[in-house]
């Protein structure tokens, strides 16, 4: 009998005390556990984010500056005044004109040449508007008379159009277009495309209808004086109106592109504000005197560079400790959350004006 009480007592469990000091020890490894995996999910969203505003800002520039250094771009008729056929050819989209135009702080009631914009824009932020040429050139081959000009076929794309009609040599039904010569240059809307001559070349029709449609319709051709006939050496351009700007995007402010009548898409997510001031050159000399917002600039001609600020942000709240502060626009920015935020600044130089 004492033998097998002797073994009974040597396998006793462990005790009330053990145990407790066991699960504690036990708690307190996982919660060292747990608070190194929410330091690391943590670390994760905030690189994660870091890396998207970075990579936000990074496009928004390229965008942005690839388009400001063609501002204004009219091949080599680039110091000569433009002769545009369209119907209201001083509006906003069609004023070729004006190579750069921007607007200031826009609130909630926005400036006339403003309408056309069919995006909400962010009150308090600038808006910037580049008139340029667009795409390859297209050779013209003859105009022959004042209803027809033709031009050479480099390529025909099916249906490629946005009403479906085939892309001839880069152009399409409805495009707006400058023909120049380098000593003239006439602005007007192809209202058809006719391919002939087995395939070579294409007849592009200037007639009255489309929208904006042509003011004149008749124009040029061999019975029409040396002056205004656009035979060959005379190069067919496709013009574009470019409206950059503030929206309300899927997930917040973004950066917001239009081209042309076309509608306004979200280029850059995550791009709270944007601010541009520009170089003007105030005494003739073609070199930056003074960089002013678009206020203070009283004539758009005389624009040679302009520098964009982007206030950048994180789409996730409440990964950084205290909301930030920031210097931006000439001021302080301070932060209504705890996102990320970042400013990207950028400056081009608008190649067609700068000596």
């Amino acid at each position: 009998m004492t033998t097998v009480q002797s073994v009974r007592s040597r396998q006793s469990g462990f005790s009330l005390v053990e145990i407790m000091v066991g699960i504690t020890i036990s708690l307190i490894l996982l919660a060292g556990v747990l608070q190194i995996f929410n330091s690391s999910r943590q670390s994760y969203r905030v690189q994660e984010a870091s890396s998207r505003i970075q990579e936000n800002g990074r496009f928004a520039m390229a965008f942005l500056a690839r388009d400001l250094r063609m501002a204004g771009y009219a091949g080599c008729m680039q110091d000569a005044p433009v002769d545009s056929t369209l119907n209201n050819s001083s509006s906003t989209l069609w004023d070729f004109d004006v190579g750069i135009e921007g607007f200031d702080d826009v609130g909630a009631s926005l400036p006339s040449r403003l309408n056309v914009v069919d995006t909400d824009i962010e009150e308090g932020t600038d808006v910037v508007i580049i008139r340029r040429m667009a795409g390859s050139p297209v050779r013209i081959t003859k105009n022959n008379n004042s209803a027809q000009l033709f031009a050479e076929v480099t390529g025909v794309e099916d249906d490629a159009c946005p009403d479906d009609t085939d892309r001839v040599s880069g152009l399409c039904q409805n495009d707006i277009v400058m023909v120049s010569d380098c000593s003239k240059s006439r602005v007007f809307q192809i209202t058809n495309l006719q391919t002939t001559g087995g395939g070579s070349e294409v007849n592009v029709v200037h007639s009255a209808s489309g929208d904006p449609g042509n003011a004149e319709s008749s124009w040029g051709g061999s019975s029409d004086p040396e002056e205004e006939q656009f035979g060959q050496g005379a190069e067919l351009h496709r013009m574009e109106t470019i409206i950059y700007f503030i929206g309300d995007g899927i997930d917040g402010p973004g950066l917001f592109r239009k081209v042309a009548d076309g509608d306004a898409e979200e280029l850059v997510p995550g791009i709270r504000d944007m601010q541009l001031r520009y170089g003007v050159d105030t005494n003739g000399d073609r070199s930056i005197n003074a960089f002013r917002d678009a206020g203070s600039v009283s004539d758009w001609e005389n624009v040679m560079s302009a520098r964009a600020e982007f206030l950048t942000y994180s789409q996730r709240d409440f990964l950084a400790d205290d909301p930030v502060s920031l210097n931006y626009d000439g001021g302080t920015f301070s932060a209504p959350d705890q996102r990320l935020y970042r400013v990207f600044e950028t400056t081009a130089t608008l190649r067609n004006r700068a000596p």
